[in-house]
């Protein structure tokens, strides 16, 4: 027969190999979340990237209209002050 020894060491070896079995599933299951999270953080700063971009491109247009906008309308004033001194 087993020693009560034997059967200690047997009972204490079944529990750690049960805890590391536990300990392992869940360690996958945080390594499969965070790959997850991974990919959306990649495909969320790939998106942000291409709105940044956008922005930048409609600021800059934006700023060369109200630039174009800002130097007729000196032009109309110029005018208009010429026309007004000829009318005088």
């Amino acid at each position: 027969m087993f020693t009560t020894g034997e059967i200690l060491i047997s009972a204490l070896l079944f529990i750690g190999g049960v805890g590391v079995t536990i300990i392992g599933y869940f360690l996958s299951k945080t390594m499969e979340d965070l790959t997850k999270v991974q990919e959306l953080a990649n495909k969320t700063k790939g998106e942000l990237d291409v709105l940044s971009n956008d922005h930048n491109l409609k600021d800059k247009f934006l700023n060369d209209k109200f630039e174009r906008l800002n130097s007729s309308l000196d032009k109309l004033t110029d005018k208009i002050e010429e026309l007004t001194a000829k009318i005088k």
